[in-house]
């Protein structure tokens, strides 16, 4: 008896984390041979696994529409480690220019962002990707 509960409690254990493995995705739904800057404004800095996300409203050039758009980072503590962020790195209200790789889908506003720089500190913030979105 003492076996079977033990295989029980192993089994349980092995398959707590699956869920989570399963809900994390790649970043193949964008568009790594383009990348757009937006001159905008932090709404948002969402700091939270598995992975951050930072929502700005901008313009992709001068005639454009201001937009909002959904710009995803790499996990919290890769962040923090590889990269210097902290979760008050960027802030609401921040201007901000940002280089991201867009959607595929060209009415999806998101992206995998590459670098956002603070327009009035000249303050740089890279991500997971710290090479540039160039040279991939």
């Amino acid at each position: 008896m003492k076996l079977a509960k033990g295989a029980v409690a192993l089994v349980c254990l092995m398959t707590a984390g699956l869920g989570s493995a399963a809900a994390h995705h790649s970043m193949t739904m964008y568009d790594k041979s383009k990348v757009v800057t937006i001159d905008g404004t932090v709404v948002e800095l969402r700091w939270s696994n598995p992975h951050v996300f930072l929502i700005v409203t901008g313009k992709v050039n001068e005639g454009g529409e201001a937009v909002t758009w959904t710009l995803e980072t790499s996990a919290p503590v890769r962040l923090e480690r590889e990269a210097g962020w902290s979760p008050n790195a960027l802030r609401p209200g921040d201007h901000v220019r940002v280089e991201l790789n867009p959607h595929w889908e060209a009415d999806n506003r998101s992206g995998r962002l590459w670098r956002a720089v603070i327009v009035d500190t000249g303050q740089e913030f890279g991500t997971q990707y710290l090479d540039s979105p160039r040279r991939q």
